[in-house]
């Protein structure tokens, strides 16, 4: 018998086929343009999407506080937001048209979820389909079943493990 020396320079062998369990690699994120393009459609039957300046004006028109209450709002995460191409971007649907004060229905899911959400997969989570809302947005429910759509954010939330 001959004693078998390793090949110090032998490059690996790539597998022939994966295995059928192994672990696939993650496919990239999306575009912020895609995933804004995205918000845009959905928000757009809920009153669309309006850049803080805009809000603003609106919220002064209507009320005496006007754009130091929404810069409140904002420091305290009490409103869906995100930055996209130097702006920040709100949905309308979670201000009262008359007033524009928040909807009360709105920011129960937002104090569980801003937390362990940024504002993109905030705005992302309220237009996407979600199984305990039996595959529908939470957009959707909220006026039919607000109640049910806070359950499925307390769920988000604990799944999430915060």
């Amino acid at each position: 018998m001959s004693p078998i020396t390793p090949t110090r320079h032998a490059a690996p062998r790539p597998p022939a086929a994966p295995l059928p369990f192994a672990p696939t690699q993650c496919t990239p994120l999306e575009p912020l343009d895609v995933v804004f393009a995205e918000l845009l459609n959905a928000y757009r039957r809920s009153g669309g999407l309006a850049r803080a300046s805009e809000v603003a004006m609106r919220a002064a028109s209507r009320r005496r506080d006007g754009s130091a209450w929404l810069e409140d709002c904002l420091q305290r995460r009490l409103l869906i937001s995100f930055d996209w191409h130097a702006g920040l971007w709100l949905p309308l649907f979670q201000f009262a048209p008359t007033d524009m004060s928040l909807r009360e229905d709105v920011c129960r899911p937002c104090a569980e979820l801003s937390g362990i959400m940024d504002g993109w997969e905030l705005a992302l989570w309220f237009v996407r389909p979600q199984c305990l809302l039996h595959h529908c947005s939470p957009l959707d429910m909220l006026d039919t079943e607000p109640a049910l759509v806070l359950d499925a954010a307390r769920c988000a939330h604990f799944v999430q493990g915060t």
